[in-house]
């Protein structure tokens, strides 16, 4: 709107030089008012020569916390020659985990051979940002005409998410390493992991998982594993979670999985990825930081095929969908529903949930 403001003066002072260079006869203002014209024409061209060779750099934090300021820093460099006129920048921010997104434009200051830049972020909401710069804008010395150069540039800061006690003993009913003498049979232990496949001629039609089964109108059968100390799954799941759900959820699973680092528990992550499921085993803090970057840009969706089984299943979620897997739901949404298996909770009401987790899970 600016450069169209200038392009209407712009037009109508040449008009008045034109008017005036009529009236009087003066050769020094008919020189003043074709001078415009070509500097704008040079500007241009110089611009489309200078665009060539232009070097851009984009730096942001790894990560930060959420409310804090993320400052993003930006510098051109130029090539054999210097834009001639104003540099701005168009730069693009998404958030990964909760869809937001916004798009910016700022002017970038001359200091000696390069333009250089910063813009200042804010995320209420955890999630990795996706920090780009789509183009620069390279203005005439008058500021009417632009030469905009795509850039490809991108960088990623993690707005790590809030971390809240967690009232729950997860070692409760948690399946250990089966070393002594009364370690069950392959197969009959129900904390036992298994892979979950198409019944075929000659399985025991004791392994069909009947539930399962009538859901997806074929005959699924459970094929037994070794019995492995991760018989925790927390399955990561927000789906169609608004923000501040998704935030909420990310909290959570967050929050627990801290408190099962912290207990020395090994457990299973589970994130979705176009169909297919993706299992990350975590038995240490290091590893959950990890993977919390992998959490902070996934927005879960349907499976392919059914999870493995394992002992217990938490999912973190925005919907109530039983999906006959015997999963406990952590339930995140602006309206209240009811969960038959699993607790529900807003997205303001992370901290009272994990409190209330032992007393609903146990």
């Amino acid at each position: 709107m600016k450069a169209i403001g200038k392009g209407i003066l712009l037009s109508a002072s040449l008009l008045a030089g034109a008017a005036l260079t009529l009236w009087t006869g003066s050769g020094w203002a008919l020189a003043a008012t074709a001078l415009v014209p070509v500097i704008l024409a040079m500007g241009r061209l110089w611009n489309q020569l200078a665009r060539k060779g232009l070097t851009v750099s984009l730096q942001a934090p790894a990560s930060a916390e959420k409310g804090a300021p993320v400052t993003a820093a930006l510098t051109v460099r130029p090539g054999k020659l210097p834009p001639v006129g104003p540099v701005w920048a168009a730069v693009s921010v998404d958030n990964d985990l909760t869809g937001e997104n916004a798009r910016l434009r700022f002017p970038l200051q001359a200091e000696g051979d390069r333009w250089t830049g910063h813009v200042t972020l804010n995320s209420a909401c955890c999630g990795r940002l996706r920090i780009g710069v789509s183009d620069l804008e390279l203005w005439d010395p008058l500021g009417v005409l632009r030469c905009r150069v795509p850039v490809d540039q991108n960088t990623k800061t993690a707005v790590i998410p809030d971390l809240f006690p967690v009232a729950w003993d997860p070692a409760k009913g948690i399946c250990r390493d089966d070393t002594g003498e009364s370690a069950p049979k392959r197969g009959e232990d129900r904390a036992e992991i298994y892979q979950l496949r198409e019944y075929q001629p000659g399985d025991d039609v004791r392994g069909i998982h009947w539930k399962l089964s009538s859901k997806l109108d074929r005959l699924v059968w459970r094929e037994p594993g070794s019995t492995a100390s991760r018989s925790l799954l927390l399955d990561w799941d927000p789906g169609s979670a608004g923000p501040r759900e998704a935030d909420a959820l990310a909290g959570a699973i967050f929050s627990l999985g801290c408190a099962l680092t912290e207990a020395g528990i090994p457990y299973t992550l589970a994130l979705r990825d176009n169909g297919a499921c993706r299992l990350e085993q975590i038995t240490n803090s290091e590893e959950l930081t990890e993977r919390l970057f992998l959490i902070l840009r996934n927005r879960g969706g349907v499976l392919s095929a059914p999870l493995p089984e394992f002992g217990r299943v938490l999912r973190f979620c925005a919907g109530t969908e039983d999906r006959g897997d015997g999963a406990f739901l952590l339930c995140c949404s602006e309206e209240r529903q009811t969960v038959e298996n699993g607790l529900w909770f807003p997205p303001e009401g992370c901290a009272q949930a994990l409190e209330q987790l032992e007393a609903a899970y146990g």
